[in-house]
């Protein structure tokens, strides 16, 4: 059986249990696939301004990082990016968020 298999020939014991046809496995290192986690869903962009400007102030308090305008709009359906940027100017101007130097936005 041994000197089959080197030869290519593979003999299965149970064959509706086992690969029918002869496959080539290519072995891949371990940690060389990256698991993609699936992006979350966009949330409907809220039609009213009160809660447009609650929308936005938790979606930057839920981030980990800074975050641009455009990346907050971008969580959303239906946000306009200036838009967004203008309600976190308005949240900057009351205190609640900050805006750092290289024009990203930060919750506070």
């Amino acid at each position: 059986r041994a000197a089959e298999e080197a030869q290519g020939r593979i003999r299965w014991l149970r064959p509706e249990f086992q690969a029918r046809r002869e496959e080539v496995l290519v072995a891949v290192p371990v940690g060389a696939t990256k698991k993609r986690r699936p992006r979350p869903a966009k949330r409907p962009w809220p039609r009213n301004l009160p809660a447009q400007v609650g929308a936005v102030r938790l979606a930057l308090a839920g981030r980990r990082t800074p975050a641009t305008a455009a990346e907050i709009a971008g969580s959303f359906k239906g946000a306009r990016s200036d838009r967004v940027e203008e309600i976190l100017d308005t949240l900057a101007a009351l205190g609640q968020v900050e805006i750092l130097a290289d024009g990203r936005y930060t919750a506070e």
